[in-house]
């Protein structure tokens, strides 16, 4: 049986068809940091018709010896597939590489996957739109080494018809999660998610130093204290959050108010303690300052 793919065409574009009889459709990525590289690799590796650009071409090299296509033309980027993966700087940048070429996005899906705000989501879908393109902004919760696994997760917003025709494509990425139609929606719980994250990090960092002040090794520390306290928790968190709604008016809703008012209370009791001792040793500003 011969299990190599055929090659097709449709228009200028160059389809594989799989032995079941599916296609996959091209799809271009812009920008090629560590990232949009991996994002690439991952289409080219998974069969897609895969055609890439950045505003340094010699990136591309590596990519187009894997089998993708690449162009220093950012219009014959944008004419070579229907899906437009954007993953660069930020936003800025985003809106100067395609903002010369605006007029050959009508009728493209514009995926973009550049860390920022909500504020410039809404505006980057509003300016698509005027421009005739289907957008998504999203956000990943991963590093570049996790795309492809079942460890990274995709945030995605904006318009239900793009997400719907090419989830098949943007699932070879990591799992993916439709948050709604507001562009907006995916970088506010992406910052979300990075806050917590960071607040994780950084709340880390002052236990390991507070700890090594007396001369505990922050490896004993990290795997037989801290790692098992704050995984329990975790586990507490659901209490903590209730839903909108859901106990008003009833004795349930009063009891969790309280108990949340209580638990409250008992931290900000406890994290004056935590102030307290960490100023008197002296670390407090400058671990700070180091994990910003």
């Amino acid at each position: 049986m011969n299990t190599n793919p055929k090659k097709f065409s449709n228009g200028n574009h160059p389809y594989d068809a799989q032995a079941d009889g599916s296609i996959l459709g091209p799809v271009t990525v812009i920008g090629l940091g560590a990232m949009g590289s991996k994002l690439a690799r991952t289409f080219v590796n998974n069969g897609y018709v895969t055609t890439v650009w950045n505003r340094t071409p010699e990136k591309a090299a590596e990519l187009v010896g894997l089998g993708a296509s690449g162009t220093t033309d950012i219009a014959d980027a944008i004419a070579a597939s229907p899906l437009l993966i954007v993953c660069v700087l930020d936003y800025d940048a985003a809106r100067h590489i395609l903002e010369p070429i605006r007029e050959k996005l009508s009728g493209k899906v514009v995926v973009n996957l550049t860390t920022g705000t909500p504020e410039e989501a809404r505006t980057m879908g509003t300016w698509m739109r005027t421009h005739g393109a289907e957008y998504l902004d999203g956000g990943i919760m991963a590093v570049p080494s996790l795309i492809a696994t079942p460890h990274a997760v995709i945030l995605y917003s904006g318009s239900q018809t793009a997400y719907e025709t090419y989830k098949q494509v943007l699932e070879s990425l990591g799992t993916s999660h439709y948050l709604g139609s507001d562009p907006a929606l995916a970088p506010l719980n992406d910052l979300a998610l990075l806050s917590g994250m960071y607040g994780m990090f950084g709340g880390f960092i002052h236990a390991v130093a507070l700890a090594g002040s007396e001369g505990t090794k922050a490896a004993d520390f990290t795997t037989t204290l801290l790692i098992p306290f704050l995984q329990a928790m975790i586990s507490t968190m659901p209490e903590m959050v209730s839903i909108e709604g859901m106990y008003e008016n009833n004795s349930e809703h009063k009891r969790l108010k309280t108990a949340s008012q209580q638990r409250f209370s008992t931290f900000r009791g406890n994290a004056r303690e935590c102030v307290k001792i960490k100023r008197n040793r002296n670390f407090v500003g400058r671990l700070w300052e180091g994990s910003l």
